[in-house]
Formats: structure tokens, C-alpha cells, sequence
């Protein structure tokens, strides 16, 4: 689910959901070196400006970033945050997938202030996207919450986790874990 969640914001249609689904299988199944490869040889395919270049840098932040490569990681999502600035439109969902994603390794990094940066931005847009009480919404308030925690804000950690939980519980089933 996580995959999905990560991913669903890329609208390419079948065409992109081909190109990705073997890349995106390598990582599924933990092979990242793999997975990189596939990605890096999409990129000397792809030409210049080809509308699958963001999703690729994206998922090349993504291996980095679960091969623990957070400085690469960040590289990878800001050219691909670059190039959804330059074609797509300011609320696009994949925007907020990538500020996400970078607020991710910003916390990892122990930058909590930048993370808490990229994490309102991601919710604003998906706010705007998918309304208020969509799941995606969730796992920004919930990423809020954690890098709140880390600052010692726990008010407003844990209003950004009861958010979350609220959200959470409207769409999961009650035996979620």
C-alpha cells in the first residue's frame, strides 16, 4: 500500500504505469541496486523534457532514500520537484508527493524544521487536491506530528496526530494495525 500511496499521484496513464511497473516491482521486492539500474538506464531513454522524467527522478530519490543515500535522495527529489514546478500545475498531487518525500529525509536527516516546511506543503496541496478528509491528508498531519514530537511540541504534535487518527479511522478498516 505504501507503493501505491506513493505513487498514485503520477497520472501518465497506461503508457507511464508500464514504463514504471517493472521499477517499481524491483523495489517492492527490495532490490534496489536493481531498481536504480532500471531507472537510471529510463533516464538515458527518456528525452529531455519527456513528462516521465519527474516520476523517475522520483523513484531514483526513492531507492536512494531506502538505501539510506539521504543526500542523493534529496538531489533526486528536487530535480524532480524542479521539473513538476516547470510542467505541472502548482496543486498537482505529485507535487505534494515529492514535498512529502523530501520532508521525509529532511526528518531523517534530524532537520526538523525543513521537514515540517516540505510537510505543510504537501498538505496544503493534497488539502486542496482530495479535501480534508482523504488518507493522503492523514499521512501528512501524522509526518507533522512525528517531526513536532522530535522538536518537543507536543501540543502540536499531537493535534497533528489526532487529525491524523480521525482521518484514519473514517477510511481504514478498525483491524488496521
Amino acid at each position: 500500500d505504501y507503493m501505491k500511496n506513493e505513487y498514485d499521484d503520477y497520472d501518465g496513464g497506461d503508457t507511464e504505469s508500464s514504463v514504471f511497473s517493472f521499477g517499481i516491482l524491483l523495489f517492492k521486492m527490495g532490490e534496489y541496486d536493481k531498481a536504480e539500474k532500471y531507472y537510471n538506464h529510463l533516464l538515458t531513454e527518456l528525452p529531455p523534457g519527456d513528462k516521465d522524467l519527474g516520476p523517475c527522478y522520483h523513484n531514483l530519490g526513492m531507492i536512494a532514500n531506502h538505501k539510506g543515500n539521504y543526500d542523493s535522495s534529496l538531489k533526486w527529489f528536487k530535480k524532480a520537484l524542479e521539473l513538476y514546478n516547470q510542467t505541472r500545475k502548482c496543486d498537482d498531487p505529485a507535487i505534494a508527493t515529492t514535498c512529502n518525500s523530501i520532508g521525509e529525509v529532511y526528518f531523517r536527516k534530524g532537520n526538523r524544521k525543513d521537514a515540517l516546511e516540505s510537510f505543510k506543503k504537501a498538505l496544503d496541496i493534497r488539502k486542496k487536491a482530495f479535501g480534508e478528509e482523504n488518507i493522503q491528508v492523514a499521512m501528512c498531519y501524522h509526518n507533522m506530528g512525528n517531526a513536532y514530537q522530535e522538536e518537543k511540541n507536543f501540543q502540536q504534535a499531537f493535534e497533528c496526530h489526532q487529525k491524523s487518527l480521525m482521518i484514519r479511522q473514517k477510511h481504514l478498516p478498525t483491524d488496521h494495525p
